[in-house]
């Protein structure tokens, strides 16, 4: 059985750490970025209840570079999605 009360101990003392140290959380399985003060707010409300295995300390400078990194993913395939279309209505007017 899960021990909420040792997971939210737990968490305190990780969220401590986090802001001794100017760090955030980094969740991988689910590719989340919170700051402490998020945390600590998330999990008053019963929300990322998560044992401490669960998350990752990071520089929030990594946050940063992975939504710039998720930019440059979403422009490509903007950009490619661009590149199919005018080659589809090429393609249609070439149909009439």
């Amino acid at each position: 059985m899960v021990d909420l009360t040792r997971i939210v101990d737990d968490l305190a003392l990780l969220i401590r750490e986090a802001r001794e140290k100017e760090l955030w959380f980094f969740c991988r399985y689910q590719d989340l970025w919170l700051t402490p003060s998020e945390l600590e707010r998330k999990n008053a409300v019963g929300l990322y209840v998560w044992g401490p295995d669960n998350w990752i300390l990071r520089s929030p400078t990594d946050a940063w570079q992975a939504a710039e990194d998720q930019v440059k993913v979403a422009i490509k395939k903007r950009d490619q999605i661009k590149v199919m279309i005018d080659a589809w209505k090429v393609g249609c007017e070439v149909d009439k």
